[in-house]
């Protein structure tokens, strides 16, 4: 198949193109959420508005045989992004969202339906973290449509070539988490091979799940890790290198960390932490947790920094 042609702005008498584009997309990629027939002309006549009203940016990728991709954005968000099913896999959709970064940045924003996996994972992959905010959808029969912002955050699992970084980043860190933690001790540094292997056996047997945490220049500021993985539930935990506080990173790694599990079939995750560790609370509170009474077996103290042991508070969250 010859390959298609770089982007170029899109003119509004190929509105009835990009709507066949759409119609071909949603129906390959959503025909478990919408049924046929397509809404074409309510499509049509939403894809004429866009041009109408000037403030759009519409870009569309040539085929041989008609659009292969199309992106639609302005300063704030990202509208729509399309890619006709013959042309899947060749990152047409990576480059259309990429697009619409360039222009918006930090904190542009788009809905996505829930049940579009494929698309969710797409923007998670590229630094778009869910907001916590819902919508239903216009067209029949209004499936629920989550809002994500780009923060340039990505969350990927744990792997042996993460070894010296991870290293790095722990030694970095190391007095910055003993304020509210305990310290691993020298021997979690001495035996770190030993360490690393063991965690990286847990997750292959799907017992744990490690993610690293990075920011929008791929520099790593952060852990998440989802133990103790059995029966739809896992206990989370997290810890953040100092220059990633205060940015909201925390709260966007474990939304995206979430939404993975939710994918892996977790629904229920719950969260510990101390009576001081007042921005650990905030944390697990934007992303959702509520307080809960401890379960049989659940700590009521916790070890906190510099050797102290506190109270422990157990909050819990139901993923979708």
């Amino acid at each position: 198949m010859t390959p298609p042609s770089g982007w170029r702005r899109a003119a509004p008498d190929e509105a009835l193109a990009l709507m066949e584009l759409e119609r071909d997309a949603c129906l390959a990629a959503l025909g478990h959420v919408f049924a046929e027939p397509f809404p074409e002309d309510d499509v049509l006549a939403r894809w004429a508005l866009v041009f109408e009203s000037g403030d759009v940016t519409v870009e569309v990728v040539d085929g041989v045989d008609g659009l292969r991709a199309v992106t639609a954005y302005d300063d704030s968000s990202l509208r729509h992004v399309f890619v006709h099913p013959a042309s899947w896999g060749e990152g047409l959709g990576r480059q259309g969202v990429e697009r619409a970064v360039a222009a918006g940045g930090l904190g542009i924003q788009l809905w996505v339906l829930a049940a579009n996996g494929r698309a969710r994972r797409l923007y998670e992959h590229l630094g778009w973290v869910p907001t916590g905010r819902q919508q239903e959808s216009v067209w029949p029969p209004c499936p629920t449509e989550l809002e994500y912002s780009f923060t340039g955050t990505t969350i990927r699992p744990l792997r042996t070539e993460d070894r010296d970084e991870l290293l790095a980043f722990e030694r970095e860190n190391r007095a910055w988490f003993t304020r509210s933690i305990p310290d691993r001790g020298d021997a979690f540094f001495d035996g770190f091979d030993d360490h690393l292997a063991e965690r990286l056996r847990d997750q292959a047997d799907g017992v744990d799940q490690y993610f690293l945490v990075r920011d929008e220049q791929s520099r790593l500021i952060g852990r998440v890790n989802f133990l103790n993985v059995a029966e739809g539930r896992a206990d989370l935990g997290y810890r953040f290198a100092a220059r990633a506080t205060g940015r909201g990173r925390a709260s966007q790694a474990v939304r995206l960390g979430l939404a993975e599990m939710a994918r892996r079939g977790v629904t229920d995750v719950r969260a510990s932490t101390t009576v001081s560790n007042l921005a650990s609370q905030r944390v697990l509170e934007k992303c959702g947790f509520v307080r809960v009474d401890p379960d049989p077996g659940d700590p009521i103290e916790l070890g906190a920094g510099n050797g102290r042991r506190e109270p422990a508070l157990h909050f819990v969250v139901t993923t979708c």
